[in-house]
C-alpha cells in the first residue's frame, strides 16, 4: 500500500475550503498591524444622494483622542478573512497600553451593542498578550450602558469637556481623565 500525502503548493481554491469545512486554513496571517490612517477631511461624499456631504465624526473622535494620550503609539489591526474575500480593519489599537479602541459616534444602545459584537469579533484574530479592549464615545453614556460595557468586559473612553475620561474594562469603576 502506497500512501500519499500531498502538500498545497499554491492558493487552496475556496471550493476546496469550503468542502472540506476547515475555516483555519488561511493563506494569509489572520491580523497584521497596520498605520493608522490619517483622517484630514472631515466631510466625504455619499453614495445615497447626489451631492451629499456627510461628517466623519467618528475619524474626528479618533483623532481628537490620539492627540489626548501623548506618548502612547497607535496603530490599526488589518484582519484577513480569506474565506469570506473580506478585510476588516479595526478603529485604533494603543499598543502602549494593549488596548483595541472601537470608536462610535453616538451614544445609543443600539451603536453601543454594534461595538461590542465588532469587538468581540475582532478579539478572536487579534492575538496579543493582555490585550483590553474598549468603546471610544463623544461623550459620557447613561450609567445602564455603561454597566452594559462593564458586564461585557469591556472599558470606556468618552469626551467630557476639553478632556477624556477612561473606564479600564478591569477597573469598572476607576477612572482616568487625561488632560489636553
Amino acid at each position: 500500500m502506497l500512501v500519499f500525502r500531498l502538500l498545497p503548493v499554491s492558493v487552496i481554491p475556496d471550493r476546496v475550503v469550503e468542502l472540506v469545512g476547515y475555516s483555519e486554513m488561511t493563506r494569509q496571517p489572520n491580523a497584521v498591524s497596520v498605520p493608522v490612517e490619517i483622517n484630514s477631511t472631515e466631510f466625504f461624499e455619499t453614495a445615497d444622494r447626489v451631492g451629499g456631504l456627510a461628517v466623519r465624526r467618528e475619524s474626528r473622535l479618533v483623532d481628537e483622542f490620539i492627540a489626548h494620550r501623548v506618548g502612547h503609539n497607535f496603530t490599526r489591526w488589518a484582519i484577513n478573512l480569506p474565506a469570506e474575500h473580506t478585510r476588516l480593519l479595526t478603529d485604533i489599537y494603543d499598543e502602549s497600553d494593549h488596548t483595541l479602541y472601537e470608536a462610535k459616534a453616538i451614544v445609543s444602545r443600539s451603536d453601543l451593542r454594534m461595538a461590542v459584537g465588532q469587538l468581540y469579533d475582532y478579539r478572536r484574530h487579534v492575538h496579543v498578550d493582555d490585550l483590553r479592549c474598549s468603546v471610544l464615545l463623544p461623550e459620557r453614556p447613561t450609567a445602564d450602558l455603561r454597566d452594559f460595557l462593564s458586564d461585557a468586559g469591556l472599558g470606556v473612553a468618552f469626551r467630557e469637556q476639553t478632556t477624556f475620561v477612561l473606564v479600564s474594562p478591569d477597573t469598572s469603576h476607576q477612572a482616568e481623565q487625561l488632560h489636553q
